[in-house]
Protein backbone atom coordinates (compact mmCIF):
# COMPACT_ATOMS: atom_id res chain seq x y z
CA UNK A 1 0.00 0.00 0.00
CA UNK A 2 3.13 1.90 0.98
CA UNK A 3 4.49 1.92 -2.36
CA UNK A 4 1.67 2.66 -4.56
CA UNK A 5 0.93 5.92 -2.54
CA UNK A 6 4.85 6.80 -3.39
CA UNK A 7 4.16 6.08 -6.74
CA UNK A 8 1.39 8.50 -7.02
CA UNK A 9 3.50 10.75 -5.44
CA UNK A 10 7.02 10.59 -7.21
CA UNK A 11 6.61 8.34 -10.49
CA UNK A 12 6.40 10.70 -13.84
CA UNK A 13 4.85 7.79 -15.73
CA UNK A 14 2.35 4.83 -15.11
CA UNK A 15 4.66 2.07 -16.20
CA UNK A 16 7.04 2.89 -13.30
CA UNK A 17 3.92 1.77 -10.62
CA UNK A 18 2.26 -1.21 -12.85
CA UNK A 19 4.14 -3.75 -10.05
CA UNK A 20 2.73 -2.56 -7.21
CA UNK A 21 -0.99 -2.18 -9.04
CA UNK A 22 -1.05 -5.68 -10.30
CA UNK A 23 -0.03 -7.15 -6.79
CA UNK A 24 -2.82 -4.37 -5.11
CA UNK A 25 -5.55 -6.31 -7.42
CA UNK A 26 -4.17 -9.78 -6.68
CA UNK A 27 -4.33 -9.81 -3.11
CA UNK A 28 -7.27 -10.78 -2.74
CA UNK A 29 -6.98 -13.51 -4.84
CA UNK A 30 -3.38 -14.39 -2.89
CA UNK A 31 -5.57 -15.38 0.61
CA UNK A 32 -3.52 -12.62 1.95
CA UNK A 33 -6.11 -10.24 2.76
CA UNK A 34 -7.33 -10.24 6.07
CA UNK A 35 -11.19 -10.22 5.04
CA UNK A 36 -12.94 -11.13 1.87
CA UNK A 37 -15.41 -9.20 0.22
CA UNK A 38 -19.06 -9.84 1.05
CA UNK A 39 -20.00 -9.02 -2.75
CA UNK A 40 -18.97 -11.26 -5.32
CA UNK A 41 -18.73 -8.11 -7.68
CA UNK A 42 -16.45 -6.49 -5.16
CA UNK A 43 -14.38 -9.51 -5.01
CA UNK A 44 -13.62 -10.25 -8.94
CA UNK A 45 -13.34 -6.08 -9.75
CA UNK A 46 -9.58 -6.66 -9.16
CA UNK A 47 -9.21 -8.96 -11.78
CA UNK A 48 -11.59 -6.92 -14.19
CA UNK A 49 -8.91 -4.13 -13.63
CA UNK A 50 -6.15 -6.00 -14.24
CA UNK A 51 -7.56 -7.44 -17.46
CA UNK A 52 -8.56 -4.08 -18.53
CA UNK A 53 -5.05 -3.10 -17.83
CA UNK A 54 -3.52 -5.90 -20.12
CA UNK A 55 -6.28 -5.26 -22.78
CA UNK A 56 -4.86 -0.97 -22.88
CA UNK A 57 -1.75 -1.96 -22.55
CA UNK A 58 -2.00 -4.01 -25.79
CA UNK A 59 -3.19 -1.91 -27.50
CA UNK A 60 -0.02 0.08 -29.43
CA UNK A 61 0.99 -3.29 -30.58
CA UNK A 62 -1.90 -3.92 -32.21
CA UNK A 63 -2.13 -1.19 -34.30
CA UNK A 64 1.10 -1.26 -35.24
CA UNK A 65 0.25 -4.96 -35.94
CA UNK A 66 -2.92 -3.52 -38.05
CA UNK A 67 -1.01 -0.43 -39.66
CA UNK A 68 2.97 -1.84 -40.14
CA UNK A 69 3.06 -5.49 -40.43
CA UNK A 70 6.63 -5.57 -41.51
CA UNK A 71 7.26 -3.46 -38.96
CA UNK A 72 5.22 -5.43 -36.54
CA UNK A 73 6.96 -8.45 -37.72
CA UNK A 74 10.53 -6.91 -37.51
CA UNK A 75 10.63 -5.53 -34.22
CA UNK A 76 8.83 -8.48 -32.53
CA UNK A 77 12.34 -9.98 -31.68
CA UNK A 78 14.92 -6.77 -32.35
CA UNK A 79 14.19 -3.47 -31.28
CA UNK A 80 14.66 -0.47 -33.38
CA UNK A 81 18.33 0.96 -33.85
CA UNK A 82 19.31 4.14 -32.16
CA UNK A 83 18.96 6.61 -34.25
CA UNK A 84 22.06 8.29 -35.45
CA UNK A 85 23.02 12.11 -34.35
CA UNK A 86 25.63 14.27 -35.92
CA UNK A 87 28.68 15.06 -33.12
CA UNK A 88 31.58 17.75 -32.61
CA UNK A 89 34.19 16.82 -30.75
CA UNK A 90 35.21 19.09 -27.72
CA UNK A 91 38.35 18.97 -26.02
CA UNK A 92 37.33 19.76 -22.00
CA UNK A 93 40.94 18.75 -20.75
CA UNK A 94 44.38 18.44 -22.43
CA UNK A 95 44.72 14.68 -24.17
CA UNK A 96 40.76 14.06 -23.84
CA UNK A 97 37.97 14.28 -27.03
CA UNK A 98 34.39 14.15 -26.37
CA UNK A 99 31.59 14.39 -28.88
CA UNK A 100 29.05 16.40 -28.62
CA UNK A 101 25.60 15.74 -30.26
CA UNK A 102 25.04 18.86 -32.41
CA UNK A 103 21.02 18.37 -32.15
CA UNK A 104 18.83 17.60 -29.55
CA UNK A 105 20.15 16.68 -26.28
CA UNK A 106 21.06 12.88 -26.33
CA UNK A 107 23.87 10.91 -27.36
CA UNK A 108 21.74 7.64 -28.89
CA UNK A 109 24.14 5.34 -30.81
CA UNK A 110 27.14 8.18 -30.77
CA UNK A 111 30.41 6.56 -30.10
CA UNK A 112 31.75 7.35 -27.03
CA UNK A 113 32.72 9.11 -25.26
CA UNK A 114 29.93 11.21 -25.93
CA UNK A 115 28.02 13.87 -23.48
CA UNK A 116 25.82 16.48 -23.58
CA UNK A 117 27.73 19.01 -21.66
CA UNK A 118 30.83 17.63 -20.23
CA UNK A 119 32.74 19.30 -17.40
CA UNK A 120 35.91 21.34 -18.33
CA UNK A 121 38.90 19.96 -17.17
CA UNK A 122 37.76 16.65 -16.93
CA UNK A 123 40.77 13.69 -16.45
CA UNK A 124 40.63 10.18 -17.52
CA UNK A 125 41.54 7.67 -14.57
CA UNK A 126 43.92 5.99 -17.20
CA UNK A 127 44.32 4.99 -20.58
CA UNK A 128 40.82 3.41 -21.59
CA UNK A 129 37.46 4.40 -21.62
CA UNK A 130 36.53 1.59 -19.21
CA UNK A 131 38.79 3.27 -16.33
CA UNK A 132 36.54 6.13 -16.46
CA UNK A 133 36.81 9.64 -15.63
CA UNK A 134 37.23 11.84 -12.50
CA UNK A 135 36.96 15.24 -11.69
CA UNK A 136 39.71 18.30 -11.69
CA UNK A 137 41.12 17.92 -8.41
CA UNK A 138 39.87 21.61 -7.71
CA UNK A 139 36.18 21.50 -9.50
CA UNK A 140 35.42 24.66 -11.56
CA UNK A 141 31.98 24.16 -12.03
CA UNK A 142 32.45 25.46 -15.57
CA UNK A 143 31.01 23.66 -18.54
CA UNK A 144 31.78 22.74 -22.23
CA UNK A 145 28.41 23.03 -23.55
CA UNK A 146 27.22 23.73 -27.28
CA UNK A 147 24.06 26.37 -27.69
CA UNK A 148 20.83 24.01 -27.35
CA UNK A 149 18.82 24.70 -30.43
CA UNK A 150 15.28 26.10 -29.71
Amino acid sequence: MAGGFFWFWAAPDYRFGVGFLLIAGLWPWLNHAPTRPRSGAVAWLPVLLTLAWGLHSLRDPVYQLRTQPQTFAQRLLWPAAAPAVPTLFLKPSKGLLVRVPQVGIQCWNAPLPCATCPEIELEMRGTTLTQGFRPPPIPTGRMCCLEAPD
